[in-house]
């Protein structure tokens, strides 16, 4: 997976054994972007609807949070602050890690740009292209003010919306269940279970019909554990739910509720990782020397602390000493790429950082970026800390305050906890942990997003992909047809080289903005008319549409070809998989 990529349609298990099983799912369509942008901004000017009142609710959540930031000399957020701030009200609300608002998703902007021809972009570039309509439409350029940083989180929280609808009721018509009307338990069963395969194994559904999904059900069940617990987990979910989901529109809620509590089964591994590395050997001051750690695997877990010390190096949770002992960093570990889990939509489920609570405290207590060391002390409480180094801090700055969100803080703060607060990294665009790593400028260098991208592709095949065959299940389990390159899927190209002209607005959302406007000045959601259309299409005996996430737009080769690799798929596959 890449800026500009190929991607390989596979059916049912075989997309288990891809590098990448979720490659199909991580692109967003840049039209749509605009113009669930643009209609919450119609939206806003609105008063007194029920969409108007929705965000000035969000806007409520937001504010505490955006009137402690730092702010530039026009009184606004930086780029990177604002970012800072979107992760953080995600995190806060739903436990999600949005793809692409990490300084890294952003270092695309200088040297590529977004035009009217392109029709897909991935994901990890998609916060910082809506920041730059954001910051387009307020046509002033100093920065991103309380009421615009509102109408990029409802932006985000629509376009997951309505991508969960999507994946949802494409599971359904490929399940071939009816959209309308009641569903039995068995079939909520088979539908909340391909939603699973889909938005947490990446199944893909451009290739992929009702046989193939069942039997990489079986697969899984038979060959990776954690598929059993996350049933298991999801099942106690669904019966907790009442009344019970029995058709589309309860099953959508179950689900959208799901992906918000994803994070809790999650943090399981998060607190497991933790607590394991509290009580190693030589254990001191939230380092453990790395001759105590040992990869750890219990039953239906990830494997834990597998990285070799190379990688744990590089992704910034190593230190050595004079003398080249290595010892792990346990909060820069546990906050690191490699404990998160991707999914198809717009985020990462990843370890919560505790280090924000302490922050939470000292910024209530300030009301503002800055605060006195004893606001602090009284906010954090007896034992915070050294009162005197944060007392030396505050003298540095000539002012006799702590910049809240500064590396000076971070610092001190892992020394007052070790256990919980990252030490602040010297350069961490992929990874950030600490205030000050989210709000930096990475510059203009796009190899810093493919980065991003290539790290969260290979967290996710740690857990998701069952082996490195590019694609092709082992021998007896599905035989694979053979790779054509006339039958590749082709993207676009996510973003152009950047010519010395003013960027091209995104054109030819016209009618996809005038839904969407209409549903909100109505005080409704997009999902109705969306699903009013499934209902037709159902009626009518139409097929279901392409997966969202599948790139919608194809340079080569045409739609009647990928089907017929399609079905080529789904005849190797008939033969080899019927005892899996």
């Amino acid at each position: 997976r890449s800026l500009d990529t190929t991607i390989a349609p596979l059916a049912g298990i075989e997309n288990l054994f891809a590098s990448d099983p979720m490659a199909a799912h991580d692109w967003a369509n840049p039209q749509a972007i605009v113009a669930a942008l643009d209609a919450h901004a119609a939206a806003a000017a609105e008063r007194g609807s029920a969409a108007s009142s929705r965000l000035e609710q969000l806007r409520g959540e937001l504010a505490p949070l955006y009137a402690v930031l730092p702010k530039n000399e026009h009184g606004r957020l930086d780029n990177g602050t604002a970012r800072y701030a979107l992760h953080r009200h995600f995190v806060k609300t739903l436990g999600w890690s949005v793809k692409g608002l990490e300084p890294a998703g952003a270092s695309w902007v200088r040297s590529m740009q977004v035009t009217a021809d392109v029709k897909q972009v991935t994901k990890y570039i998609a916060p910082a292209f809506l920041q730059d309509m954001a910051i387009a439409r307020m046509g002033d350029g100093k920065g991103l003010d309380l009421h615009w940083l509102t109408l990029m989180a409802a932006t985000i929280r629509h376009l997951a919306h309505g991508e969960i609808m999507e994946y949802l009721y494409s599971v359904v018509r490929a399940m071939e269940h009816p959209v309308s009307g009641k569903w039995s338990a068995e079939q909520v069963d088979e539908i909340v279970s391909g939603f699973l395969l889909v938005y947490a194994f990446g199944a893909d559904l451009q290739a992929s019909r009702r046989t193939d999904l069942l039997r990489e059900r079986r697969y899984l069940e038979t060959h990776h554990q954690g598929w059993n617990d996350l049933r298991a987990y999801t099942n106690s979910l669904l019966a907790a739910t009442t009344p019970a989901p029995d058709d589309f529109h309860s099953t959508l809620r179950f689900v959208e509720d799901w992906t918000g509590m994803y994070g809790a089964w999650q943090d399981r591994d998060c607190k497991l990782a933790a607590s394991e590395l509290a009580a190693m050997p030589g254990q001191a001051w939230g380092r453990v020397p790395m001759a105590s750690v040992k990869p750890l695997e219990k039953p239906g877990r990830r494997a834990l602390f597998a990285e070799s010390e190379e990688e744990m190096e590089s992704f910034g949770f190593l230190e050595r000493s004079a003398e080249g002992n290595a010892k792990l960093v346990i909060p820069n570990y546990i906050l690191s790429l490699g404990m998160c889990l991707t999914t198809a939509g717009v985020h990462t489920v990843c370890c919560r950082n505790p280090c924000d609570a302490f922050l939470e405290r000292a910024e209530a207590a300030a009301g503002a970026p800055e605060a006195t060391p004893e606001t602090i002390m009284n906010a954090l409480g007896a034992g915070a800390g050294n009162a005197e180094e944060l007392s030396v801090l505050a003298a540095q700055g000539g002012r006799g305050v702590v910049a809240l969100h500064g590396r000076g803080f971070a610092e001190w703060l892992h020394r007052a906890y070790p256990l919980e607060c990252p030490v602040p990294s010297e350069r961490n665009h992929t990874s950030p942990r600490t205030p000050e790593e989210w709000m930096t400028d990475p510059g203009g260098e796009v190899s810093d997003t493919q980065e991003l991208i290539d790290e969260v592709a290979n967290v996710l095949a740690r857990y998701t992909t069952l082996g490195s065959g590019g694609g092709h299940a082992p021998a007896g389990e599905a035989d694979g047809p053979e790779e054509d390159a006339g039958d590749m899927v082709h993207t676009t190209v996510a973003a152009k080289p950047a010519a010395p002209v003013r960027r091209s607005p995104v054109l030819g959302a016209v009618q996809l903005f005038s839904m969407v406007a209409l549903a909100l000045a109505a005080g409704r959601s997009m999902l109705l008319p969306a699903i009013a259309r499934a209902r037709a299409r159902a009626s009518n005996g139409e097929k279901p549409p392409r997966a969202p996430g599948a790139t919608a737009w194809r340079t080569h080769p045409d739609a009647a070809s990928c089907e017929a690799r399609a079905q080529k798929h789904r005849r190797h596959s008939g033969t080899g998989l019927a005892a899996a």
